[in-house]
Order: structure tokens, then sequence, then C-alpha cells
């Protein structure tokens, strides 16, 4: 909550750097990258070519260029099963959306420096996942009839995917409700997460299966690895960024 709420920058950037530490040694053993420093230090390279991208263009923008060259090399990977060199820009998966992450959260904590409790637009991005997932899981193990991706993740079901949706929606909204952007723009944020979660959730359980891998990590024991609890917030938060960006004149 620190690190969401204060207005300095430093606890936003200590909890990015920890995740981003433990996300890259997760991916690396993923990838099958040894050592691991190898794709670290390529993470740290990273980090400053999207610090530096950041004073030519938008932060928002750069956190969308960031995750789309993560997502080639992952999809790169996923469908030739083979390494190569390129699997090192498997790492702007996760520094894009992370670095789209520290920068929504300084906006917004300047736009509230006067109101502790928001705007929290990191929480309205954030919201509608936590409850989008709890609810695909409770109505596709209650209704699911119909696979979304047989060969991908089997346990997902239409039925599950479309209460995910509804449910992002509705939370976003309600959120709005308390945080202080207008309803609609809540539940724009929802839609938004309750897409791009989904084909984050998606997207890591296809390099999984790929490099037949059952979790990312153990970090957290019967959860699995940080990335296996993240792989929605790092799909959707880019996005998320770009379209407060566009609605609230972020600068």
């Amino acid at each position: 909550m620190l690190a969401v709420h204060s207005t300095a920058a430093w606890p936003a950037l200590v909890l990015a750097g920890i995740v981003l530490y433990c996300c890259v040694w997760e991916l690396a053993d993923l990838l099958g990258v040894e050592p691991k420093w190898k794709l670290m230090g390529f993470g740290l390279l990273a980090g400053l070519i999207m610090g530096s991208l950041s004073q030519r263009i938008q932060p928002a923008y750069a956190g969308v260029i960031g995750l789309a060259v993560g997502v080639a090399a992952l999809l790169r990977r996923i469908i030739f099963k083979r390494r190569a060199g390129i699997d090192a820009a498997c790492v702007f998966w996760v520094i894009g959306p992370v670095f789209a992450a520290t920068q929504l959260q300084q906006f917004s904590a300047h736009a509230s420096s006067h109101q502790p409790l928001g705007p929290n637009l990191v929480l309205l991005t954030a919201g509608p996942l936590w409850i989008g997932d709890t609810a695909a899981l409770v109505f596709g193990k209650k209704f699911g009839r119909h696979a979304l991706a047989p060969n991908i993740s089997p346990n997902k079901t239409w039925e599950g995917a479309i209460a995910n949706f509804i449910f992002s929606i509705i939370t976003g909204a309600v959120l709005s409700w308390f945080i202080g952007p207008p309803l609609w723009v809540g539940a724009a944020v929802g839609a938004i997460a309750g897409v791009t979660g989904q084909v984050g959730d998606l997207l890591q359980s296809a390099l999984k299966r790929s490099v037949d891998k059952k979790d990312s990590g153990g970090i957290l024991p019967g959860h699995g690895g940080l990335l296996d609890r993240l792989d929605s917030l790092l799909f959707s938060f880019p996005f998320s960024h770009v379209f407060l960006l566009l609605v609230l004149g972020q600068r």
C-alpha cells in the first residue's frame, strides 16, 4: 500500500525492482537460460532502453512497445519451441508492463496528493483483473461446458471467460465510483482488463506448455511462481495506461 499511495517514487521503484528480479529469474528458468545472470543482465539493459525511450515518447506508449517486443519474442519461442539468442528479448514482456505500472502510479499519486485515497489508478487497473479472475474460476467450475483453448489451457472455459469479462466491467465501474474517474472510464478499464488479462493468462499458459512446465516457479507455495500470479497484469497494465492517458489527459 505504501508503494501505491506514496507521492515519492522510491517505494514503487523498490517494489518494481523486487518484482522484476523474481519474474526475470523465473523467466530464465522457463526459457532454459543458464547461467540465469545472463538474462538478469539483459533485463538491466532492457530497463535502460525503456527509460531512454520514455524520454522521447509518452511513457504509456513506451510500455506498450516494450510489451509488444517481449510478446513477439515469446511467440517465436512458443511456436518454434527451440532456443535462440532472441529469447533474451522476452524480458521486455516483464519490463514493459512493470515500467507502465510505475509510471501510472506516479501520475496517480501526484494527481491525488491533496487527497490521500485517490484517484488510485493502479487499483482501478488491477482490481478488475483480480475480481474477474475469481469470477472466471467460480463460474467456470460451476457452469463451464465449452473449452476456451483446450490445447493451451484445458481448464479454461468460455463460460468462465464471459464471467471474467462481465465482472471486470462491473468492478471497474464500482471502483471508479469511489476513486474519482467517471463511471464509464472505470467500466472501460474493466473491459480492457477483461480482455487483455485473459490473453496474457493464455500466453503464459502457452509458454509453460511449450517448455513442459506446470508452474513458472515455486516462490508462492501452492500457487506457483510470481509470473503465474502476474501474467494477467503484465498484459493489461500497458493498455490500461494508454487508455487512461487518452481519456484523462495524463502528461
